[in-house]
């Protein structure tokens, strides 16, 4: 509900009326009524009629009597019938017309009307009118009071961002050496922009909306507490809600420092970790921001004891978390999104105000099951990946540390090792991870959910690293573990911590580099992946230009000449903290997944080579490249009048359809559709709907969340219904099509072992490319059975056992790309090995047979 819908719903309430019905009884009928009265109603009654408002029932105002007294008769001109007509005159408390269309006055009626008015009020109408009046009263004080509320946030929202800009204009005058500008001028250049530029918040207009909302929230808590204290808040009270009680305002919107908008805007900023540990700054984006509003007032509707939806304690969970950091407490407020257990998908986590913290003792109370533990929510399954990341920043340069630490046993010459292993150690890991993981310590604010699983983890990591006891520790046990697998091997004259240009379908972790063809090959042979050979000149063409001086100083020490051949044998390697699915690979938009599964690369983002690697297992026909190009202009068609006004002819003329006319038809077929829960809970439905409410359809962002989350939905559910449908050739093709996007993502160009640890110590390695090998092995043969499931694309087959085992996964998610203005919804897709089948080609098991 909107600002404008808040206004009509108060302005229903000062319309509405309770009827009842009066019976006129034989005596009442036979009182005579003075003269100079029944003229006096008759004169009232004219006038009523003469001035009568047009429209429907709904416009008719009351009339009162000779007395003055308000009566419980209302009258009204209906434009309809052209008739004039009292409300609560008739049979039953009915409608009465008392002048026709005609301009006829009918005598009957009007000499009733005029009997009601000549009399003063029953004890009883009397009751009835006070009562109705008393409600008047109420409703208008309280649209008053939320015109109020909606123009003190009209005034306050963009607060946030004048205390972010200002500042920002103070520094750029300063260094143009202007010292007219200082901070009162800035602040008054700062708000002169906010007005030009009509300032609509970062998350969009849909959290103008939600802020009014909030606000109201909070003066209805309020005044709970005004109430419940009328002599004041006991002392404890007011220290703890200073400000509060005065401004209830300055802890939702503006610039204020207690503002949950200030929060977003100003300290909307982190760090992210991609899967191998590299670290990106960001910004809260406009989506998480509109996400994290919307939270909000979510948590916030726990201030107010008359918003009593029945599915709101199921909703708890999935847009609120709690992370307690000593004393602080942090909230996260979850996005829409979540994944294939209902785990939230991201959000933002902020320092908790006052307003927030009430609330959330509010929710509890509430719903003390549904909000226990809700610190397990982040803590759970869904900081696996984060912290998977984290950790494996640091674990990427164990396997060099293990082959320096096995030469140091066997070496005669130790002292020139242990320095090497020493200037290793500190150049790699102090001086430039522990720089990345003290920046993500120090976060502050307002963080995405990403963001802020990292914070905790480089806390714990720095224990490692600030400490050389704890890192030696450290470093020594996972060493020991990797050994396992590097002593099955050949023993490498070392290893180049660093991928020769990556590209997709060659990122290599790590390199194994001999000078012994036949070492490497054996190498190659035992950890099933391949030997590749360049010349020392070749390698340092291919690093990049950051990390040539550190490879040609390691090179160099091995006595490499220019032209010499050096044989590498690739290792990828992934840190989790439990075993779980590992990613193989993923594309990150789907403009480019589109090109991937056709063959195409214009702007050279593949290893040179996949493709003929891709399509030695997977090549598609003509046909079913015209079968995938019909799926996604399917796709596209479908979803087009969600992105783009649609232009139509109608009765010989022309209209125009815009994507929020489209995205309102849709949530009301919807609200038809499913039940409240169920508008709740999907993922689909909640592309339209914040809990129960439509989404605000005209806001950008609300647009593109539709789109692309409509497009991932149609494009799964059109291979699912395909598959279900299909046989024979027709079904191969539909196959073949799915197959070809999981290598896309997954497969690589040169087989590489792929190296993977855990916290309890367990090491699985096997080769990358052989679960996709065995499933289009078992696939061409008719032992494969591809499945799809809400978003997800299972691959199970059963040539490696004879029994059923789910090899890969392939699935879509939504993501954001882009950066700034210009960040924008876009589709993910990525493949997965199951646990199942690492267990399974894990071939450290067969080595130790």
């Amino acid at each position: 509900m909107d600002y404008f819908n808040e206004l009509l719903e108060s302005y229903a309430r000062l319309k509405k009326r309770t009827f009842k019905l009066t019976f006129i009884n034989e005596q009442e009928e036979g009182e005579q009524i003075p003269p100079d009265v029944l003229q006096k109603a008759r004169e009232l009654a004219n006038q009523a009629i003469t001035s009568a408002p047009q429209g429907a029932p709904e416009v008719a105002t009351p009339v009162n009597n000779v007395k003055g007294e308000a009566t419980t008769y209302k009258i009204y001109y209906n434009i309809n019938t052209k008739n004039v007509n009292v409300v609560g005159l008739g049979a039953n408390g009915g409608e009465l017309t008392v002048r026709d269309q005609n301009r006829s006055i009918k005598t009957d009626a009007f000499n009733k009307f005029v009997q009601v008015l000549a009399k003063g009020q029953t004890p009883e109408q009397k009751a009835i009118a006070d009562q109705e009046q008393a409600e008047l009263d109420q409703a208008m004080a309280e649209q008053q009071e939320l015109e109020m509320l909606n123009q003190q946030i009209n005034e306050k929202v963009g607060g946030a961002y004048v205390s972010k800009r200002w500042p920002e204009i103070l520094r750029e005058a300063r260094a143009r050496n202007d010292r007219s500008v200082n901070e009162k001028v800035a602040k008054e250049l700062a708000m002169k922009e906010l007005i030009d530029a009509d300032y609509v918040p970062i998350g969009g207009r849909s959290v103008i909306s939600s802020y009014k909302k909030q606000l109201r929230y909070a003066n209805i808590y309020r005044k709970q507490l005004l109430a419940q204290y009328p002599d004041g808040l006991p002392a404890d009270l007011q220290k703890e809600l200073k400000g509060f009680m005065d401004n209830p305002i300055n802890f939702i919107a503006g610039g204020s420092s207690g503002s949950f908008e200030r929060q977003l805007v100003l300290s909307g900023t982190g760090f992210t970790l991609d899967d191998k540990g590299n670290k990106i700054e960001t910004n809260l984006d406009p989506e998480a921001i509109q996400d994290a509003v919307l939270a909000n007032e979510f948590l916030l509707s726990f201030l107010d004891p008359s918003n009593d939806d029945p599915y709101k304690c199921a909703q708890i969970r999935k847009k609120i978390g709690v992370q307690k950091t000593g004393r602080t407490r942090q909230f996260v407020l979850f996005g829409p999104e979540s994944g294939a257990d209902g785990t939230p998908t991201g959000g933002v986590v902020i320092t908790a105000n006052k307003v927030q913290k009430r609330a959330l003792d509010a929710a509890a109370q509430k719903c003390p099951e549904e909000a226990k533990n809700l610190d397990a929510i982040i803590n759970g399954k869904f900081q696996g990946n984060n912290k998977n990341a984290i950790k494996g920043s640091i674990y990427e340069v164990v396997p060099r540390i293990t082959v320096l630490l096995n030469k140091l046993t066997s070496a005669k010459d130790k002292k020139a090792i242990k320095k090497e292993l020493k200037d290793f150690i500190e150049e790699v890991l102090l001086d430039e991870k522990l720089p990345i993981l003290e920046e993500i310590a120090a976060q502050s604010g307002a963080l995405s959910l990403d963001s802020f699983i990292e914070q905790q983890e480089a806390v714990e990591q720095l224990n490692i690293i600030s400490s050389k006891k704890n890192l030696a520790a450290w470093l020594l046990t996972e060493a020991r573990i990797m050994n396992s697998f590097i002593s099955m091997l050949p023993e490498p004259d070392d290893v180049l911590h660093v991928a020769l240009s990556p590209k997709q379908g060659d990122r290599p972790d790590n390199t194994l580099i001999y000078k012994d063809l036949k070492e490497a090959e054996e190498s190659a042979k035992r950890s099933e992946g391949k030997v590749t050979t360049y010349t020392k000149s070749q390698i340092l063409e291919l690093i990049p230009k950051n990390k040539k001086t550190k490879v040609r100083k390691q090179l160099d020490a091995l006595g490499y000449g220019d032209n010499d051949p050096i044989h590498l044998v690739n290792m990828a390697q992934k840190r989790m903290v439990a075993h779980d699915d590992a990613k193989a690979g993923e594309v990150s938009r789907q403009e480019l997944m589109r090109g991937y599964v056709l063959g195409k690369d214009p702007n050279g983002n593949a290893a040179e080579g996949f493709f003929d690697a891709v399509d030695e297992q997977v090549k598609l026909t003509d046909a079913q490249v015209a079968y995938f190009n019909s799926v996604e202009n399917y796709v596209e068609r479908a979803v087009a009048p969600f992105r783009n006004p649609t232009i139509y002819t109608d009765k010989g003329g022309l209209k125009i359809q815009k994507p929020e006319q489209i995205a309102e038809m849709v949530a009301k077929n919807l609200k038809g559709k499913f039940t409240q829960k169920q508008i709740q809970d999907l993922n689909l439905t909640q592309l339209f709907f914040d809990g129960d409410d439509p989404r605000d359809f005209e806001d950008r962002i609300v647009q593109e969340r539709i789109a692309e989350g409509l497009e991932r939905n149609l494009r799964m559910s059109r291979y699912k219904s395909d598959l279900k449908n299909a046989s024979g050739e027709e079904k191969r093709n539909i196959e073949a099509v799915l197959l070809r996007q999981a290598l896309v993502c997954g497969y690589t160009l040169t087989d590489m072992a792929q190296v993977k640890g855990t916290d309890d110590g367990t090491l699985r390695a096997w080769s990358h490319n052989a679960p996709f090998k065995q499933a289009v092995e078992d696939w061409k043969s008719g032992n494969l059975t591809i499945s799809v499931q809400g978003l997800q694309v299972s691959f199970t087959g059963t040539g490696k056992t004879g029994e059923p085992m789910t090899y890969v996964k392939y699935s879509q998610e939504g993501t954001k790309t882009g950066s700034g203005d210009n960040i924008r919804r876009d589709t993910r897709s990525q493949t997965k090995f199951t646990k199942e089948a690492q267990d399974e080609f894990n071939f450290l098991n067969k080595s130790k047979k």
